[in-house]
């Protein structure tokens, strides 16, 4: 009798961890295409791995964000592209 309870008990836990990931298997994002895109700090961390130093920080407002940093001993305006964290133009200052 305590085998079955034990085997019905088990059998009961995986119907419901069966139908718990099989609904979260079929959730849907509704905001695809609708992202903000990357953070001021984490374009200012895709700069320095560019090869920048004492790279700051000059505008993260709209678009385009701009950093100014150091390389190969020169100065440098960098711009970023918010969407997808692309370096989108750079100029010696």
């Amino acid at each position: 009798m305590r085998t079955r309870f034990m085997t019905g008990l088990i059998a009961a836990g995986m119907m419901v961890l069966g139908a718990a990931s099989a609904g979260a298997a079929t959730s849907v994002d509704i905001n695809i295409g609708k992202t903000k895109g990357i953070s001021c700090g984490t374009g200012k961390r895709i700069v320095e791995g560019k090869g920048y130093i004492n790279v700051r920080a000059r505008d993260c407002n709209g678009e385009i964000y701009v950093y100014t940093g150091l390389r190969y001993g020169k100065n440098w305006w960098i711009e970023v592209r918010r969407r997808d964290g692309k370096i989108i133009d750079t100029m010696r200052r």
